[in-house]
């Protein structure tokens, strides 16, 4: 399922670009076209990655929207298009950024800040697991998610809050040389993903959270309070 997926995928991030470089809506029909479909889909996960569910994990379940690497990708890049291009979507038709609107909060936005058992968020890991490439990938995917998309000051404070929680034990358990399990090739998903975390994290709070060393939660935490109290705006 991965290769048409991808296909497609790759197919929206294109014409997105093309119409941002461009700006005459010669893309818009097409990119509409692929959003509108891509939130027609029950899961924008790959079916690799089904065994994040709790239950059923052979089949995608509508009642249970999982994070993976791909799911986080869709869902910073549909952000990225929805705060671009939504009163271009309305022209069209308002269902249509409505539509990209809730499948966002509902994939992406409330399954981050209702669970902790994704594995990857590190919250709630077995002694044998690690953390791994996929936290500061997926953290990095919803921290752009929020900071676009939430307009509730406190629920946004509340969720960068959450990634910052998280990454922490990324960068808790990572090596000092930043190697990854997976293979060398993987440092640009772990080491880099993390370096795009803290590159977001640092933009939407006024560069007055960027901390890059080894940080302990209550560092994170003062950190994050000053962030908040001397930012007006996100």
């Amino acid at each position: 399922m991965e290769e048409p997926y991808n296909k497609n995928l790759n197919a929206i991030s294109s014409l997105f670009l093309a119409e941002m470089a461009e700006g005459k809506g010669r893309f818009m029909d097409q990119l509409i076209n692929g959003v509108f479909a891509a939130c027609e889909m029950t899961s924008w996960s790959l079916s690799a990655h089904l065994s994040i569910q709790l239950k059923n994990k052979r089949f995608p379940d509508h009642n249970q929207q999982i994070i993976d690497l791909v799911a986080g990708d869709v869902g910073s890049t549909f952000s990225w298009i929805y705060f671009f291009l939504n009163k271009e979507f309305d022209k069209a038709d308002p269902l249509i950024a409505q539509r990209l609107k809730y499948e966002i909060q509902r994939r992406i936005l409330d399954p981050y800040m209702n669970v902790n058992h994704f594995w990857w968020m590190g919250f709630e890991i077995r002694p044998t697991q690690v953390v791994n490439n996929w936290n500061v990938w997926c953290n990095s995917n919803v921290l752009q998610a929020f900071a676009l998309m939430e307009e509730d000051r406190d629920k946004l404070a509340k969720a960068v809050y959450k990634t910052m929680q998280s990454v922490d034990l990324f960068i808790n358990y990572n090596k000092d040389d930043g190697a990854c399990e997976e293979g060398p090739s993987y440092w640009g998903h772990a080491a880099g993903k993390l370096y795009d975390y803290l590159q977001v994290l640092s933009d939407i709070t006024g560069a007055r959270s960027l901390f890059l060393m080894s940080p302990s939660s209550k560092i994170w935490a003062s950190i994050f309070r000053v962030a908040m109290l001397e930012t007006d705006g996100w």
